[in-house]
């Protein structure tokens, strides 16, 4: 069923990037075949039931975690950076690294650096450095609410127990404090 699923919106999505253009159609099936194996090389099905859907449910939800938060974040550093004043108070930050290494933890690595007022530095072991435009900004909240996101959007555990929410959610929500990422 999955392979079906998956080829259907693979031949989907090669009719609307070429706009329904049937000449096309040859480039199409081999491209979707390959897109389609790899698509489940990477992502092998597992038993049928609703993890399909929480794990789109929990994708959305990081998706537009992350539009918000990059949104916030942009405005955020350009009232710092706009100011008369420049109030900012730079500093590379350590912390913890709780998901599995591989994709989850390179995507949760390139989405910090996405965020205004983020960027990844390195990584040492269990351990991300990210340079901060100001130590003021709440990171350690971000970045904790970003990898369990991930990790439910993954449908994986994280590293190092404390709460794993299955939607990612942050528990308890925090409270408003300062600026965002």
């Amino acid at each position: 069923m999955a392979v079906v699923v998956r080829g259907a919106l693979l031949g989907l999505l090669w009719w609307v990037l070429t706009e329904g253009d049937s000449p096309g159609w040859y480039y199409g099936v081999v491209s979707g075949a390959a897109a389609l194996v790899l698509s489940l090389r990477l992502s092998p099905p597992t038993a049928p039931g609703g993890h399909y859907v929480s794990r789109a449910g929990n994708t959305v939800r990081l998706l537009l975690w992350f539009l918000v938060h990059s949104v916030l974040g942009g405005i955020d550093v350009s009232r710092r950076i706009l100011a008369r004043r420049v109030d900012v108070v730079p500093e590379v930050q350590r912390h913890p690294l709780r998901l599995e290494p591989g994709h989850q933890r390179q995507v949760a690595l390139a989405m910090v650096s996405l965020m205004p007022g983020t960027l990844m530095v390195s990584m040492e072991e269990n351990t991300a450095l990210i340079h901060v435009l100001d130590s003021r900004i709440r990171v350690a909240e971000n970045w904790d609410a970003l990898q369990r996101r991930i990790a439910a959007a993954a449908g994986a555990p994280l590293l190092g127990g404390g709460s794993d929410r299955q939607d990612g959610s942050e528990e308890p929500p925090a409270a408003p404090r300062g600026g965002t990422p």
